[in-house]
């Protein structure tokens, strides 16, 4: 059997795929609005009965944005990128492939993330 395949198929593969991307990025604009949006409403007064080094809560979710946040969103990116790769190998739609990822990567994150915080607070 034959491993050719017609422009045609790989032409409809190659869309399927940059629509799978284009929903995957969108799903991590909607985490980064989501994000700034809670630094934009959170307190930007500094807790009170601190001495030395104080943070505001707005502060310090900008603090864990420059810290942890870009690292994570970068790995986000690479490993949804990977597993959008992969998952458009099935015949699922695109909206399927690229939601499937994103979740996977949020999970992964998440977990992550809450090793590092339990980690450090032992």
């Amino acid at each position: 059997m034959s491993s050719y395949r017609p422009s045609a198929t790989q032409d409809l593969e190659d869309r399927r795929a940059s629509r799978s991307y284009r929903v995957l990025f969108g799903w991590l604009g909607l985490e980064v609005v989501g994000y700034a949006l809670a630094v934009l409403l959170a307190s930007d007064e500094p807790t009170s009965g601190c001495s030395g080094l104080c943070f505001s809560p707005q502060g310090t979710l900008v603090l864990f944005a420059m810290v942890f946040g870009v690292f994570v969103l970068g790995g986000q990116v690479i490993v949804g990128m990977l597993l959008t790769k992969i998952f458009n190998r099935n015949r699922l739609g695109s909206f399927a492939n690229g939601t499937a990822a994103y979740f996977i990567t949020f999970v992964v994150a998440a977990l992550v993330l809450t090793v590092l915080a339990v980690a450090q607070s032992s």
